[in-house]
C-alpha cells in the first residue's frame, strides 16, 4: 500500500483584464487530499485453517465511509466520521480528514468462499476544523 498527499488547489477569482495580461484575484484554498491503499491479508500460507475472514476488517473502514446517521434531527449526525491519519512521531504530519470515497477490491477467498484478502482504496479530504463551520453559520 502506499500514500499520497495532493497540495491544497487555490481559488483565483474570474481574471481582469489590465492593458496586455489578465490579472487573478486569489479568493482562498480548497483542503487538502490525500489517497492510500490499505492492504488487508488474512490468508496463512504455513497454515491455510488458520486464515482469517477480512471482511470485518473492511467492514470497519466501510462505516466510516458512510454518514453517522442521515435521518438524525442533530446536525452532528448528518455528516461524514471524522478521521485523523497518523504515521507516528516520525512519519508524515497529522491528517485531519473525511473519506471521499472508498473501493474495495477482493483479491482471494478460502475453499468456503470467505474473503482474505483486500484491497481498500481510500480518497480523503482535509477536514480541519469542519465543527467550527457548522457552528458558524
Amino acid at each position: 500500500g502506499g500514500a499520497a498527499a495532493t497540495p491544497a488547489p487555490k481559488t483565483f477569482g474570474p481574471a481582469k483584464a489590465d492593458e496586455n495580461y489578465m490579472v487573478l484575484e486569489f479568493t482562498g484554498a480548497e483542503g487538502r487530499s490525500m489517497s492510500i491503499e490499505l492492504l488487508f491479508d488474512g490468508y496463512e500460507e504455513s497454515d491455510p485453517k488458520r486464515s482469517v475472514d477480512v471482511a470485518e476488517q473492511v467492514g470497519k473502514l466501510e462505516k466510516m465511509a458512510r454518514v453517522i446517521d442521515p435521518t438524525s434531527d442533530d446536525e452532528k449526525k448528518r455528516r461524514p466520521h471524522h478521521c485523523t491519519i497518523s504515521w507516528g512521531d516520525r512519519g508524515l504530519p497529522r491528517f485531519d480528514c473525511v473519506i471521499e470515497s472508498l473501493s474495495t477490491k477482493y483479491t482471494m477467498f478460502s475453499t468456503e468462499g470467505k474473503p482474505l484478502r483486500a484491497t481498500c482504496t481510500v480518497k480523503l479530504k482535509e477536514a480541519k476544523g469542519v465543527d467550527k463551520k457548522e457552528k458558524a453559520k
